[in-house]
């Protein structure tokens, strides 16, 4: 398994951005739910780097980038300036990766990147207006949530979220198969 060490400072700095881009990214690909989405969005994004530094243990690599991207707040402003590249940074950065680690380091890299994104997505459920639904319906959202998580998520994925998480995931996937 690889390390951060591995890489020059300037690559460094890259893939550990990468990581933030890709959920600012998602998080500003639509504008349902305006600055409350964005702040819950940001709030998520940065649990989900501290998840994933501590899911990744086995893979120091992905450790290392997720732990880096929450902690390097300093450059946050300079790697939103950059999130509408995201998908071409993600894929550039699994090009340096599949160079110089292994192909479980490219995997995790991967899954990692969805993951963030995938987080993002589902942390604000956009695309309707909640006073506009009945308490019945409220109800039901509630049982879904506790019944089936997995189908929960899914419904707070905008439509405008699914495909650029599509299009993430389908750009890793083509780095994968060189």
């Amino acid at each position: 398994m690889g390390n951060l060490s591995t890489f020059v400072p300037e690559d460094r700095d890259f893939l550990v951005g990468v990581f933030y881009k890709v959920g600012v990214w998602i998080s500003h690909i639509d504008d349902d739910g305006e600055d409350n989405a964005d702040s819950e969005e940001e709030k998520v994004l940065m649990r989900v780097f501290d998840r994933l530094s501590k899911k990744y243990k086995t893979t120091p690599l992905i450790s290392q980038l997720t732990a880096e991207a929450g902690r390097q707040t300093s450059n946050h402003a300079r790697w939103m300036g950059d999130s509408e590249e995201a998908v071409a940074h993600a894929v550039k950065g699994a090009e340096m990766i599949k160079a110089q680690m292994g192909i479980e380091d490219l995997k995790a890299y991967r899954m990692a990147l969805q993951e963030t994104g995938r987080s993002v997505a589902t942390a604000f459920r956009e695309g309707e207006d909640e006073s506009a639904q009945t308490f019945s319906s409220k109800i039901k959202n509630v049982l879904l949530k506790i019944r089936n998580k997995g189908m929960h998520d899914a419904q707070n994925i905008s439509p405008t979220e699914d495909t650029a998480l599509i299009e993430l995931f389908d750009a890793l996937r083509v780095v994968s198969k060189k």
